[in-house]
């Protein structure tokens, strides 16, 4: 399927949205796998959670890993329904679906956010075990009580097979080999019952020349030609020198090669060190970090840039090999010698996320916990394999004489742009290249580009169906407050909780009235589908209805529920029963936006339109909940005076500090009246970070230029900046300016210049 990135992301964004299909999508190197990820993320209107198997990489997905997510042990799972205990194996140890929910504790936000998730997102999948992936399918359908695999949640798998594998000892696999096939996710017990779609993306972004495409592609299936190493090894280089290769990196496969070349190399230069610590706030695990926390740097030293350039000027991407040019405590500029172009680094923002329900609208939204605040580079004389995974370099020189993982002379070799760049440090050995055959075989369940658009179409009739069905089904809703009456009489009969008894279960009546109406207007759905063609504007018409009967049927039942957890949240010594209707509310609310979505779900349909969040989310369900919310403190406050505040808090309230940004910090700090050399040293950080975090609002429009420098600066740095604006490094204007401006003021200027000149 040759589209381009866009259009291969409005086609997944579609078996996302519409449908409710399992999904691995896959693609070669190159071929914009992240960013399609982060387009499904803007634009779904399902509750995405992105996960991934290790901590860098949910940290570069913008996600979290599955054992946080899930609490899984760090030890082996054993798909035997059978056992009763952990099984010690070899210094192993191996739980199964008996001792994984017996050692299960997850209540609260936790269990009410894998309860809300419609999409569960798993990148870099080829590092996934099978028997970890069981592990979640058995948590799944654990905690939201539903046997479906998954527990009912849509999956979408994310990666490259023919890159990096799971790690598994040799003695790990002999207890697992009892249970499995093979250790790749699509082996896996839960995968067997519900196999994704497969679907390949085809477009490669990163190589353009033609015969190193098809040797790529031949590499990846195991089926190199006689004249592919006869090409390859005419790139081999004798007693290769770095000094000799300005520009190129070394790719080798063991951390201590890479570190020993890189800390060889930086001691050979004459120059001053520069040390650059990184500034690293609320909750960030040392396991996560993206970079090493201390930067070394030495003018001369070969860089490597790790992330894409943000700004307009667009002047690096991941993976680009640049020289230090200029070191002093507030700026590291890089030189390109290709482009014969300097630019003045600006440091970059990792955010150690954690998922959350909102309140008010019971979506699932980031809440940022911890950053890390780097310039995004390191030393680039050598790296490994495994760590350039991701990245794009224009030359390298590649030492693959110890591969020891299938896949990683594809990740090397892929990491070029073209040929022309590859230099190899011995001949290539034609056996370990081999790929795994279980490999092969799944590549060949991608089905043709016209079966897939059919099962687009049919999946997409099914889902509106099933949509709607659930929709208007109260079942869940009933059994979940079925468990919550027979709770009631265990206590005390003065107890808190015991005094609501009356209200509980009139409340229950009223769902059973709703579910016996569901029941019949469920059929009369099924019925519409039934017949062919679809009269879409009867359905429409049904659907509209439906909505409205049961949102009216709901109101006075969601109005005494919202009034008893107020009532309850304002009474000591009850903070269990307050957990309880917590819980009870998520799940009501949720049905509530339902039957709103149903309406809007229709209206796309009836359109031709995506099922898209622009189309279907709405701010129904937050101003529906804040003003009922509001009536019922008036009441009360009516009723018993002045106001009581809550006794309990959901966890999410607190620590509200560590959900803004560093820059944010210094600006609200700023606000306050303090100078920049105070704010640096409250904050323990130098004056030049804390004029990096002014640039930055200054470019974001959130603090005035006007008020960091005088109107005369201002106009001498802008027509400065002006003068070199082909030029975006700080050096030449600095040059240009002498003493009378400092690198600090040169920068917030220059940003105010660049956000004037985007607009």
């Amino acid at each position: 399927m040759k589209m381009t990135l866009t259009q291969e992301a409005e086609y997944v964004l579609k078996f996302i949205n519409n449908t409710d299909q399992h999904i691995f999508l896959t693609g070669k190197a190159g071929t914009g796998k992240t960013t399609l990820l982060k387009y499904i993320v803007e634009n779904s209107h399902k509750n995405i959670i992105v996960t991934a198997p290790t901590g860098i990489a949910a940290l570069n997905a913008g996600g979290v890993t599955l054992h946080s997510l899930f609490q899984l042990p760090l030890g082996g799972f054993l798909p035997d329904d059978n056992a009763k205990s952990s099984i010690f194996q070899e210094d192993l140890k191996f739980e199964n679906p008996f001792t994984l929910k017996r050692h299960l504790r997850m209540q609260g936000e936790k269990a009410n956010l894998i309860r809300l998730m419609d999409v569960l997102v798993i990148d870099e999948v080829s590092m996934l075990r099978a028997d970890i992936l069981d592990a979640v399918d058995t948590v799944l359908k654990r905690i939201r009580r539903n046997q479906l695999p998954f527990g009912g949640v849509q999956m979408m798998y994310l990666g490259d097979l023919w890159q990096l594998p799971p790690v598994i000892k040799h003695h790990e696999w002999n207890v697992l080999r009892q249970y499995y096939r093979g250790i790749f996710f699509f082996h896996s017990k839960a995968i067997q019952s519900k196999p994704p779609l497969y679907i390949e993306l085809k477009t490669i972004f990163r190589q353009n020349e033609s015969q190193f495409v098809e040797l790529l592609n031949r590499l990846r299936h195991d089926a190199l030609t006689y004249d592919d190493f006869q090409l390859l090894n005419k790139k081999v280089k004798n007693s290769i020198q770095l000094s000799d290769y300005p520009g190129y990196i070394y790719l080798t496969t063991h951390n201590q090669k890479s570190d020993a070349t890189n800390q060889a190399n930086l001691a050979l230069l004459k120059e001053k060190s520069w040390t650059f610590p990184a500034e690293i706030t609320g909750d960030f695990p040392e396991k996560n970090y993206p970079l090493d926390p201390t930067l070394n740097l030495k003018i001369g030293a070969q860089v490597m840039l790790t992330k894409n350039d943000s700004s307009p000027q667009k002047s690096y991407y991941n993976g680009k090999i640049g020289h230090i040019s200029y070191l002093d405590e507030e700026t590291v500029e890089i030189f390109f010698k290709d482009e014969n172009q300097k630019i003045q680094l600006q440091k970059f923002e990792w955010q150690n996320i954690q998922y959350h329900v909102d309140p008010k609208t019971n979506e699932i939204t980031e809440k940022v916990i911890g950053t890390f605040v780097q310039y995004p580079l390191k030393l680039a004389w050598a790296i490994t394999v495994h760590k350039s995974q991701g990245l794009t370099f224009e030359k390298a020189i590649l030492d693959l004489a110890d591969i020891f993982q299938s896949g990683q002379a594809y990740v090397a070799l892929s990491r070029l742009t073209s040929l022309e760049g590859l230099v190899l440090s011995e001949p290539l050995n034609q056996k370990k290249f081999d790929a795994a055959p279980d490999l092969i075989q799944y590549a060949k369940s991608e089905l043709p580009d016209k079966e897939t658009n059919t099962l687009l179409k049919a999946k997409s009739f099914e889902f509106l169906l099933t949509t709607l069905h659930s929709n208007y089904s109260f079942r869940n809703l009933i059994n979940l407050w079925s468990r919550h009456l027979k709770t009631y009489g265990v206590e005390e009969s003065k107890s808190v909780k015991n005094t609501h008894q009356h209200w509980a279960n009139a409340s229950y009546k009223i769902l059973q009235q709703c579910e016996n109406i569901a029941e019949k207007f469920a059929q009369q759905i099924k019925y519409i589908f039934s017949i062919q063609p679809l009269d879409i504007p009867f359905l429409k018409k049904r659907v509209t209805a439906g909505s409205a009967y049961f949102l009216k049927e709901l109101d006075t039942f969601m109005y005494d529920l919202y009034k008893t957890i107020e009532i309850i949240s304002r009474t000591k010594k009850a903070k269990q029963y307050y957990n309880e209707l917590v819980e009870l509310e998520s799940s009501a609310t949720k049905k509530i936006s339902d039957l709103d979505k149903s309406i809007r779900i229709i209206d796309s349909f009836v359109n031709d339109e995506l099922f898209s969040k622009q189309n279907i989310n709405s701010k129904f369900i937050e101003s529906y909940k804040s003003k009922k919310l509001s009536a019922i403190r008036e009441e009360l406050k009516s009723m018993i005076g002045e106001e009581k505040s809550p006794v309990y808090t959901p966890k999410k309230e607190k620590k509200k500090t560590s959900e803004i940004s560093t820059s944010d910090t210094t600006l609200k700090m700023y606000e306050t009246g303090m100078t920049i050399q105070d704010i640096a040293k409250e904050r323990n950080l130098t004056i030049s970070t804390i004029q990096s975090h002014l640039a930055t609002l200054v470019q974001q429009n959130k603090i005035e230029i006007h008020q960091l420098v005088t109107d005369e600066k201002l106009k001498l740095i802008m027509d400065a900046v002006e003068k070199f604006k082909d030029n975006p490094g700080l050096s030449p204007i600095k040059e240009y300016l002498g003493h009378d401006v400092s690198y600090g003021e040169i920068k917030m200027v220059k940003a105010y210049y660049d956000s004037q000149n985007s607009i």
